[in-house]
């Protein structure tokens, strides 16, 4: 007979055998196939958005907010032969008149037509009062085309509203549009720069019209570039072109030129002269007299007073103005209405306006250097900047200035000074006295005064820009298209996550495939043996054995490499509905790559190949007189060994639990999960070893008393003490692996109000589409928003924190982001409140770990914290690494990552001291997100409050323990699939149980058989092997409940977490009844039919 013969009859004769260990193989590849295939869908989910949210946006020029001109798209792609486009982007909210449907935080996009080509279609233009709106909008508000929607939009206006006098009474415009168009998913319907899997609300209008509704005409704050058809783009070249493009008028720079002086100003829109536009004047070394108009709130000298003036610094003999340090220059004007006089002691009070418009009123006295005569004079009169709501009034009482105007002050002498000479300053004091006081953020100097015949006005911008960089402005191309796949390529690897949840799956198939294969070689044993006593050498049996193995693994890896599919298809829908906690969108797709399932089949097989290989091997060291003898092995117990390492694993797992649980007990229990993990895990060392120990002593013990039933089955259990030692592990381990998993769902009931929780104490997270500009905590913030003399507001603390907008690093966004969202935080308020808790800290040794955010760490070194988790797995970095940044002046600032915080409601976002916030991001108007505490009582009152004062600011109220509670969703799903896979697996393992009773059964159907030759009835030879393997059952349970019981005990003790006992004890009851029933059904099958047969011994 050939070998090929051989194969093939003993494929038939033992199909059955085979048949059961394609199965296994099946299960393993099917599982490990579909996990990878999990991977590649999501992946390749995320690709695809990038692709559907970019179009063929390649790059981006945002501005943050500063404003370009129009055009510079159109001067753009005539330098680089690539498509460009200029948007303006606003935050917004949308309303359904009809419905009073609400959707907030939208993008507000005004674009031209030329933004479709991006899509390569033609898309009807906008006109004015016109708007298309994505799909997500239209289904939130329940509108379809020709229905009209409120449109209310931030109107961040050109000059920053933290600047000194800025108006802001008119930050929200409202329109009504009409919808013309629903743009889906291939219509750029999800347009958004964000690397985010979650679906944006646009809403598109006409470049034109927003600009002309906001004051805006003529410029943007986004520039979009495509690909180049010709050459490819890159970051570096967009930008040369930008240097090479751009113009005085996109630095907001402008010429103002003074009649009939041979004099011109230059001046900026955003009123203060950036400091790099000053550096470069001073470069240029070209003759110039910088200028700082003030407006003070009052003149004063010996009672008497001028309300609301303005003064100018000036450089000493400005104008004929003699002004030296500590001294003032004033009008005859002035002089004469307070009565004052050369020589004479005036003071001024003026305000410092701080972040969120706080005033700080300042007094600063001045000797009078002279008294100069009021005459219409250009080089004076022309001084005040182009503030708004001040050069365009008509009257005072028409002014609108960002600060407080006491009317009641204002004389009729002030009205007709302001009807005839309008901001003409009334006084003068030195430039470096004025830079002293009223220096800012946004400037020095509000004005630059040249004379023609020092250099033209023509080329001044010139010169300039030859000094000048669009990064001095924060203006750079970034590639948004490429940095949104490396977002891709760096995501979560759910390939690798779901291998890893479905461990168990995997592991219960490759011991199934074992257990399986070992049946078949004991049962095939007597075969082995004849082989060998015919001179067949071990390696020629093998070699029969693998190769008629290979046929079955083959076909179990291809058949489960197909299944996978089917497997993913049933995790994407999974994930997509019950477990979309996990991914926070219903978007994913299936995608299949053939090399994922040649790897998943090629893996499959090679696991199942060893399998059979090394129990070939193992079977076949065995005498030839043991494999010749049908029915029976060598003993599975080893030789006789010293018991030490029995006793030490015992000793050192009981005592170590019990040291670690009471010093936990004697500590912190919340603050000590790991040593009670550590402890349960000794535990179960110590059980196991336990075990062991006494199935070898009572499998060896001599006795002459009557044995029971259970006695027998104790000392069967020892007849092959790896075998039994085996199953107890893989179930105590599988149903500790399952409790504790259940146990560290993430919940917080009874925690969520103390300062050390994750929500600092605080009730509520409040974000909001507009700015709120003012404290709200001040009587001026409340009145200003509707809060003053409401009970409700009584007793509450605002933290309003400074919000630069970036990616979300939060477990919610499956992208690995590089430059998460800042928030400014007031470090000294956690600091007192003792707020949030903190995982980690560079400084270990700090008793103020918020302080740390105050601390120098060098230049353009600042201090940042961060949810712990957000660290170490959405931004794979540790404490100590660094963020890097571009500051409003286009410097690279380092964030230094000095703490990490317990799981919090700040995840997703990075957190520096206010005041750093503000030094380099001055032009951050106002707080999109605050924190608020209040009583208990007063939640649900402050609730509805805050939902209608701040209607119109489009505000987004969440409890502080919901928001927290989202974060932990994420977890506790990921969490639930291991759950449910790793139930799945011991479930698995239970037909492990059912086969390793089969292979006891059918290597000792000689001892039942002689039992029954005894007399003993069958019934009672069925009850002693149910009871055996009940044991090992039992055994495994126990020791692994008992084991996790103390690994949870800070969720038992704590009242911070919840454990849903129901679930667990579902998991192991449904683990209990299907283990019986296997070990019924195989002790069943095995003991019916005649069993005479195996007293036949035979012979060699």
């Amino acid at each position: 007979m050939t070998f090929g013969k051989l194969i093939l009859r003993s494929l038939r004769h033992f199909r059955k055998q085979h048949l059961a260990v394609f199965a296994g193989t099946l299960i393993s590849t099917a599982v490990l196939t579909g996990a990878l295939i999990v991977g590649d869908s999501v992946k390749y989910s995320l690709r695809q958005l990038v692709d559907i949210r970019l179009g063929n946006v390649r790059f981006a020029l945002q501005t943050g907010d500063r404003f370009i001109q129009a055009d510079l798209a159109e001067r753009l792609e005539a330098n680089t032969s690539s498509p460009a486009s200029s948007m303006l982007i606003m935050s917004g909210l949308v309303k359904n008149p009809e419905s009073g449907a609400t959707v907030s935080q939208v993008q507000v996009l005004g674009v031209e037509q030329d933004f479709w080509e991006f899509l390569n279609k033609k898309i009807t233009a906008l006109h004015s009062d016109e708007a298309i709106i994505s799909e997500s909008v239209a289904a939130r508000l329940g509108v379809k085309t020709g229905e009209e929607l409120l449109l209310r939009v931030n109107n961040p206006g050109i000059i920053p509203l933290n600047a000194p006098f800025a108006e802001d009474n008119n930050t929200i415009k409202t329109f009504r549009v009409k919808v013309v168009d629903i743009a889906n998913d291939e219509n750029m319907g999800r347009f958004s720069l964000k690397n985010n899997q979650a679906v944006p609300y646009n809403v598109f209008v006409s470049h034109k019209w927003l600009g002309e509704k906001l004051d805006l005409e003529g410029i943007s704050n986004l520039i979009l570039v495509g690909d180049n058809q010709t050459q490819p783009l890159s970051e570096d070249y967009l930008n040369t072109k930008l240097s090479e493009t751009w113009t005085a008028a996109d630095a907001g720079l402008k010429i103002r030129k003074l009649a009939e002086s041979g004099k011109y100003e230059l001046l900026s829109d955003r009123i203060f002269i950036d400091e790099p536009v000053s550096k470069a004047i001073q470069q240029l070394k070209t003759e110039n007299q910088p200028v700082l108009t003030y407006l003070v709130n009052s003149v004063r000298f010996r009672g008497k007073e001028t309300p609301y003036s303005f003064v100018s610094a000036v450089p000493d003999g400005f104008s004929g103005i003699p002004v030296g340090e500590n001294e003032i220059a004033i009008n005859q004007w002035l002089a004469d209405d307070l009565g004052a006089e050369k020589g004479d002691t005036l003071s001024l009070k003026y305000f410092v306006i701080g972040p969120l418009r706080k005033l700080d009123e300042k007094t600063r006295s001045f000797k009078v250097s002279s008294i100069i005569p009021l005459i219409e004079n250009n080089d004076v009169k022309n001084l005040m900047p182009d503030f708004p709501g001040l050069a365009d009034a008509g009257s005072c009482r028409d002014w609108e200035t960002g600060v407080p105007i006491d009317l009641k002050k204002i004389r009729q002498k002030d009205e007709d000074y302001w009807d005839n000479f309008k901001g003409t300053p009334k006084a003068f004091v030195s430039l470096k006295t004025g830079t002293d006081l009223w220096t800012n953020d946004f400037g020095s100097y509000t004005a630059y005064r040249f004379d023609e015949n020092d250099i033209s006005s023509t080329v001044l911008p010139e010169k300039l820009l030859q000094k000048l960089y669009p990064k001095d402005f924060g203006f750079q191309f970034i590639p948004v298209y490429q940095n949104g796949l490396d977002a891709v390529v760096n995501s979560v690897n759910f390939g690798e996550l779901f291998i890893s949840l479905s461990f168990f799956v995997i592991a219960a198939g490759v011991l199934l495939t074992a257990l399986l294969y070992a049946l078949l070689t004991v049962s095939r044993q007597q075969e082995a043996g004849i082989f060998s006593s015919l001179g067949i050498d071990n390696k020629t049996i093998i070699r029969l054995r693998l190769a008629e193995s290979a046929l079955t693994a083959i076909l179990g890896g291809i058949a489960g490499a197909f299944a996978g599919i089917l497997y993913n298809q049933v995790m994407i829908a999974a994930l997509n509905s019950v477990w979309q906690g996990a991914v926070q969108t219903s978007g994913l797709t299936v995608f299949t790559d053939p090399m994922t399932v040649v790897t998943g089949a090629v893996s499959g097989i090679i696991i199942a190949f060893a399998v059979i290989f090394f129990i070939t091997r193992n079977k076949l060291r065995q005498p030839v007189s043991i494999l010749v003898k049908k029915g029976q092995t060598e003993s599975g117990n080893p030789a006789k060994s010293s018991s030490v390492l029995n006793w030490v694993l015992i000793i050192a797992g009981f005592t170590g639990t019990i040291v670690l649980v009471l010093y936990s007990l004697g500590t912190s229990v919340d603050a000590n999960s790991g040593p009670f993990l550590s402890a349960g895990g000794l535990f179960l060392i110590g059980c196991l070893a336990s075990i062991h120990l006494f199935l070898k002593i009572t499998g060896r013990k001599q006795t002459n008393d009557a044995l029971t039933i259970v006695g027998l089955a104790v000392k069967n259990a020892g007849r092959n003490i790896p075998r039994s030692l085996a199953t107890i592990a893989l179930l105590a381990l599988g149903v500790f692996t399952i409790i504790i998993t259940g146990a560290n769902r993430k919940t917080f009931y009874g925690t969520e109000n103390q300062h050390s929780s994750g929500t600092g104490g605080f009730r509520f997270w409040v974000e909001t589409t507009m700015p709120i500009f003012h404290d709200l905590n001040t009587p001026t913030g409340r009145e200003k928003y509707n809060l003053a003399d409401e009970p409700a507001s009584d007793g509450v603390q605002f933290v309003q924190l400074h919000t630069l907008d970036g990616d979300d690093a939060s477990c919610l966004n499956l992208n690995q982001v590089s430059q998460p969202q800042i928030l400014g935080v007031p470090a000294e308020v956690f600091d007192q409140r003792q707020s949030f808790s903190f995982a980690g800290l560079l400084n270990k040794n700090t008793a103020h770990p918020w302080l740390e955010l105050k601390k120098d760490y060098g230049k353009n070194v600042i201090p940042a914290i961060a949810d712990q988790t957000v660290i170490t797995w959405g931004l794979m970095k540790k404490l100590g690494d660094t963020l890097f940044y571009l500051n409003e002046k286009g410097k690279k600032i380092k964030l230094l990552l000095v703490g990490g915080l317990q799981s919090s409601i700040f995840q997703g976002n990075i957190l520096i001291a206010d005041s750093a916030f503000t030094a380099n991001f001055p032009s951050v108007s106002g707080s999109k997100t605050m924190l608020v505490d209040i009583p208990a009582d007063k939640q649900e009152a402050l609730a509805t409050l805050l939902e209608t004062s701040l209607s119109d600011q489009g505000v987004l109220l969440t409890p502080a323990s919901e928001r927290l509670a989202a974060f932990n969703t994420v977890t506790n799903t990921y969490l639930s699939v291991f759950m449910a896979l790793g139930g799945l697996g011991v479930l698995i393992g239970t037909l492990g149980l059912a086969i390793v009773l089969l292979r006891n059964i059918m290597e000792r159907k000689h001892e039942l058989a002689l039992l029954l030759a005894m007399g003993i009835s069958r019934k009672m030879v069925f009850r002693l092997v149910m009871s055996e393997n009940l044991l090992l059952l039992l055994s495994g349970l126990l020791a692994g409940v008992a084991a996790a019981s103390i690994s949870i005990l800070p969720s038992v003790l704590s009242t911070s977490f919840s454990l849903s006992f129901l679930s667990i004890v579902i998991i192991i009851s449904v683990i209990m009844i299907s283990g019986t029933g296997c070990i019924y059904s195989a002790t069943h099958a095995s003991l019916k039919g005649s069993m005479t047969d195996a007293l036949n011994v035979e012979k060699l």
